[in-house]
């Protein structure tokens, strides 16, 4: 079932704390963290001590988000949930090595991190769930044409947000027709992302044009309210000090400066949860929501 293109309420859901949360102990007391992160092919890992699901979720931090305390409140969301998140290195810095190096980086990281759940003795789903944003949305629609060649299994399920890779052209396709046909997968963009634009998750939305369950979501701002909705690139962005690895370059000083917890990150949160937990009814819902849009007018 192929799903056209959809207009997003700002206010879809409603969501109570704001700003940037901090509570170390609950990585110490909730979470089994492995920290494997010293290289490019290295990972963190983090393992609910508590209601362990078997789904795995690989987070694929935006260039440069090597400090995982920038995507820290949703790492949270996704534990507290049950599920196993692994965060691939993928670089050394925010200088190195070259983009068509970093799906090999995140291949090795993966696997990495699925034998040692596997030296520990946790059973898990072989298919994994992948979440990218910016540059790591990239990565995760190149892996999701080329898993095979990389050594993984097909992915269970993507979701890009604000995928795109700036002027860098490393792992960026011309066409995404390759796809798992079987992978759901949702693409959402941003109004005002003056950083990647649309392009690349339009380009990814319309190549696919045998994928089954497909959905593209454009967010819009809202000033009329206070505080605003924003519609940046920088909307997955959900800060948790408690994960803060001391890595603070231009990416994570921007992240602390940009981050904040808003109806948005309810948005993207019960998207990837309705995507891993019961994605056929994700996409029959919106399936009646959607309507043509002008998606030639936008950059």
């Amino acid at each position: 079932m192929e799903l056209n293109f959809i207009y997003i309420i700002t206010v879809l859901f409603f969501f109570g704390p704001m700003g940037v949360t901090s509570d170390p102990s609950f990585w110490d007391d909730e979470v089994q963290v492995i920290d494997q992160y010293e290289y490019e092919t290295g990972y963190y890992l983090y393992i609910p001590k508590k209601n362990l699901s078997k789904e795995v979720v690989v987070f694929m931090h935006g260039y440069g988000g090597l400090n995982p305390m920038i995507y820290g409140a949703w790492i949270k969301h996704l534990v507290l949930k049950g599920h196993i998140v692994i965060y691939p290195r993928y670089q050394e810095s925010i200088y190195s090595p070259g983009p068509k190096e970093f799906a090999t980086n995140t291949a090795k990281g993966i696997n990495a991190a699925l034998d040692k759940l596997n030296e520990n003795n946790i059973g898990i789903n072989d298919q994994l769930h992948y979440v990218g944003h910016s540059y790591g949305g990239a990565i995760s629609a190149y892996i999701g044409v080329n898993y095979d060649t990389l050594g993984l299994e097909s992915p269970k399920s993507l979701m890009l947000c604000q995928p795109g890779t700036g002027p860098l052209k490393g792992l960026r396709l011309d066409s995404y027709e390759n796809l798992n046909k079987s992978i759901p997968f949702v693409v959402l963009v941003g109004e005002k992302d003056l950083t990647v634009g649309e392009s690349m998750g339009k380009s990814f939305y319309q190549t696919t044009e045998g994928s089954e369950w497909k959905l593209f979501v454009r967010h819009y701002e809202d000033k009329s309210i206070d505080p605003p909705i924003t519609a940046t690139h920088y909307e997955p962005y959900a800060l948790d000090l408690g994960l803060d690895n001391d890595i603070i370059n231009y990416t994570a000083k921007r992240a602390l400066d940009k981050a904040k917890l808003d109806e948005v990150d309810t948005l993207y949160w019960n998207l990837f949860d309705a995507l891993i937990e019961d994605p056929q009814t994700l996409f029959e819902t919106n399936s009646s929501l959607t309507t043509v849009d002008n998606i030639t007018s936008k950059n």
